[in-house]
């Protein structure tokens, strides 16, 4: 398990299962408050997501991190984020991530890849419906009136509010 600090006491978990027949990759929210975690995304045979919009990803791999790197974290998240507006620099920066962490060789395929995986799901639109940022697609968690609360989506879209001057590239 990852666990990546966001807003104090808040902290984002990606867990990686590796139990015979229930392996998979969850990400979830831990709020911090004591009450249940908020299941985000699950990468899986009966996958769930996606978590995170670019912008989202950009911002949460920026936060401040004794113990990963913005290289390490934005790599982490990238797979939970499919958006159908992603920014063409989205490339370069994850190109930038993987060399950072020590890829040698086809760093720009390997983005691509990782940005455009139609593994478990497609690119998502997102649009705010009652002042919060969900997500259209059939399988995501954050979807409006679906299988969270709207104090939960309002949460999830407090915590992961991009910083006003950081780069989205």
């Amino acid at each position: 398990m990852f666990s990546l600090p966001l807003v104090e006491p808040r902290r984002l978990h990606v867990i990686m299962r590796n139990v015979e027949d229930e392996g998979g990759i969850d990400y979830v929210l831990d709020p911090g408050t004591g009450d249940a975690s908020i299941p985000l995304a699950a990468m899986e045979g009966h996958f769930r997501g996606p978590a995170f919009t670019w912008p989202k990803v950009v911002a949460a791999a920026h936060q401040p991190d004794p113990n990963h790197t913005p290289a390490e974290r934005l790599l982490l998240l990238v797979p939970a984020c499919a958006e159908s507006s992603c920014p063409h620099e989205a490339v370069d920066l994850v190109a930038e991530a993987l060399a950072a962490v020590g890829a040698r060789s086809g760093v720009r395929q390997i983005s691509e890849e990782l940005l455009n995986s139609r593994r478990y799901w497609t690119p998502c639109r997102w649009e705010y419906v009652d002042d919060v940022l969900v997500g259209l697609g059939p399988h995501t968690y954050r979807r409006h009136g679906c299988y969270l609360s709207p104090e939960q989506l309002h949460l999830i879209a407090a915590i992961l509010q991009p910083a006003p001057n950081a780069a989205h590239r």
